[in-house]
């Protein structure tokens, strides 16, 4: 049998022709802005994920387990002479095991001739024979770079300048970055 329709919406070689009205609703899927994962909970806002504040340490290395951010005070300590005032301020943010701290950190007073290292990080570092190193850039004199080199399993860094000249000056002071890995 061939059932052809024309252009005029008449059928053709069908003897009885049954219609049937077919209703179709169409639902819409509901879709959840948040997620639950362990003891991360959904945030109050609906849009994002709270984690505890207190690490919920995952045996699983591929589980996103711990965020953070926060503020820090950095400390310098000079190798030679005094310092009487510094101001220093700092933010981090620390994603699993990995702390990124920005920071900036002035001298206003003392007799300070050389910087031997910063501390004060938040997080102590890992313990795995990996260094970090970060940058931080003279604001108050010359603008000469400055190498930050952290250690293993510590909260202090070793201070370089780039010309290996570690002269400093009251009003003297850094701004910069570092990034590593916590224990």
């Amino acid at each position: 049998m061939t059932i052809t329709i024309n252009g005029s919406g008449t059928v053709t070689g069908v003897t009885t022709l049954a219609t049937t009205n077919v209703s179709q609703t169409l639902t819409t899927p509901i879709v959840t802005t948040t997620i639950g994962v362990g003891n991360a909970t959904p945030s109050g806002s609906g849009s994002g994920i709270t984690f505890p504040a207190t690490q919920s340490a995952s045996s699983d290395a591929n589980t996103l387990d711990d965020y953070e951010e926060g503020t820090w005070t950095p400390v310098l300590t000079p190798s030679a002479g005094t310092i009487t005032s510094q101001s220093c301020f700092g933010s981090y943010i620390k994603i699993g095991k990995q702390v990124t701290l920005t920071f900036k950190a002035v001298i206003t007073g003392g007799t300070v001739t050389t910087i031997s290292n910063i501390g004060g990080f938040p997080f102590t570092t890992s313990n795995d024979n990996q260094q970090a190193c970060g940058a931080a850039r003279e604001t108050q004199v010359t603008g000469t770079m400055w190498e930050i080199l952290m250690m293993t399993n510590s909260t202090v860094a070793d201070v370089r300048r780039y010309d290996n000249s570690s002269t400093v000056t009251n009003s003297y002071g850094w701004q910069g970055s570092v990034t590593y890995f916590s224990a």
